[in-house]
């Protein structure tokens, strides 16, 4: 990347040094996510903003660069590292970057936000007729006839695919008569295309032939990235783990790349990372994690966590690259992380047969033999009922609980229908209508903060 190399360096000190078990601790941490909603809620498309009053950015001869005011903001592309420091205060970062949507080259916006001890240093450097040394352009096809992409430049090499008229293309090379391009497909793999069949200034395009090595898969700024978090937990009990989250502006799969591990995926990332391992949570939609040295990309969805496991420093050069199968993660440890900064809505993903009991295996009730004074329990009736994601039938279903299956009960509340609801767990509330109970139910807390109500409901 040309011109300007900046290095963030943030620390949020709202009120005071933060002591690890100070009772003021997760207030601290809202505090800042709440500091950093203010100053970065506007963020427009392409910019790096820091919520925080403590923050200098240096270049890469390491001379300093005077950013004075709070809410300083910085293109992404002249971002070269975030680096939230552990210890006393508390930083935040938020970014607007953009991403390649998987099989074309047009790209969608992607949120980042980093916090707590959270380092992210950005290896994509892509834009318009610069990566990082190496030219490149994206163009449109603009024969009407479409394209082929062939294995070599000319029409005697073998058509790899094709591309449709108005289809993006990325160039990365000509032919020494200029005649073909070469293209790289989405994959990374090259490929070519006649010159005839798009319209773009290609003169600063490196002359290549079809034996010569092909740029690695190009990635737009922050959206390949290195994370390291030398801090797993919260700092204190009910306070967010640091990290940083990912989210997609639509439904669309994105293609990314974390810690040299191509990540593809659309909805909700939750990241943290040491030299030793990557987990990666997945608070909404899907991801696919593909390690180049794995044999099988692993997949996982809303609810499940998936963490690749780093050969040692000093093993084997073909030391394979763990991916483990993906596993359910408790959603309540995530409760607390500043979705507010993203820019869509939604509810953390979780795993409902952590608090589901299965029917009994004989036909009988599960609350047979329960004593009043035991913990509240209760099952339903012929038909099941809807598990939602808070007190009221303005809240969406996120499953069903069948008859003669049985969860403990967490809380209660009144909700938005006026009627009685239990909490089995945060964000997975039913009907009290719908149960049969056990036990000391009377003794069951009040709930005051409730889930918050989707957008469309409100």
């Amino acid at each position: 990347m040309r011109g300007l190399i900046i290095s963030l360096l943030i620390g949020f000190v709202l009120l005071g040094p933060a002591l690890a078990q100070s009772d003021d601790c997760p207030v601290r941490e809202q505090a800042a996510f709440a500091e950093a909603q203010v100053w970065c809620s506007d963020l427009n498309p392409g910019e790096a903003c820091v919520g925080n009053t403590s923050l200098r950015a240096e270049d890469v001869a390491g001379d300093g660069v005077a950013l004075a005011q709070v809410g300083d903001r910085l293109p992404v592309g002249q971002v070269a590292r975030i680096n939230i420091a552990p210890g006393e205060g508390y930083g935040v970062a938020v970014l607007s970057a953009q991403a390649f949507q998987v099989g074309t080259w047009q790209t969608e916006a992607l949120r980042l936000v980093a916090f707590g001890a959270a380092q992210v240093r950005n290896i994509g450097g892509f834009s318009e007729g610069d990566t990082s040394g190496e030219a490149a352009v994206i163009a449109s096809v603009q024969a009407a006839e479409g394209a082929n992409i062939r294995s070599g430049p000319g029409e005697e090499f073998r058509v790899l695919s094709q591309r449709a008229q108005f289809d993006l293309v990325m160039l990365t090379g000509r032919s020494a008569d200029g005649g073909w391009l070469r293209v790289q497909r989405v994959g990374g793999e090259p490929g070519w295309l006649v010159a005839d069949a798009v319209l773009a200034d290609t003169s600063g395009l490196p002359t290549v032939s079809r034996g010569d090595a092909a740029p690695a898969p190009l990635y737009t700024p922050f959206s390949a990235v290195e994370i390291i978090t030398p801090e797993f937990d919260a700092r204190c009990e009910a306070g967010p783990p640091p990290g940083v989250l990912l989210q997609s502006e639509t439904t669309n799969l994105l293609r990314t790349r974390i810690n040299d591990i191509a990540v593809i995926f659309s909805g909700t990332l939750f990241a943290q990372a040491s030299e030793a391992r990557l987990m990666l949570y997945v608070i909404e939609g899907q991801a696919i994690i593909a390690p180049a040295t794995a044999t099988e990309p692993v997949e996982a969805q809303a609810g499940q966590m998936a963490e690749v496991i780093f050969p040692a420093e000093d093993a084997a050069e073909d030391a394979t690259v763990l991916a483990m199968p993906p596993m359910a993660y408790n959603h309540e440890r995530l409760l607390a992380l500043p979705l507010g900064l993203l820019p869509r809505f939604f509810y953390i993903g979780l795993d409902i047969a952590r608090y589901i009991e299965p029917r009994p295996t004989e036909d009988i009730s599960p609350l047979t033999g329960m004593l009043v004074t035991d913990p509240c329990r209760i099952t339903i009736g012929p038909g099941g009922a809807n598990l939602r994601a808070g007190p009221g039938t303005q809240y969406p279903v996120r499953g069903v609980m069948a008859q003669r299956e049985s969860a403990a009960v967490t809380g209660r509340a009144v909700g938005t229908d006026g009627g009685n609801w239990w909490q089995i767990a945060p964000q997975l509330w039913i009907s009290a209508m719908t149960t049969v109970t056990g036990g000391d139910c009377v003794a069951v807390p009040l709930v005051e903060q409730v889930p918050p109500l989707p957008p469309s409901a409100e």
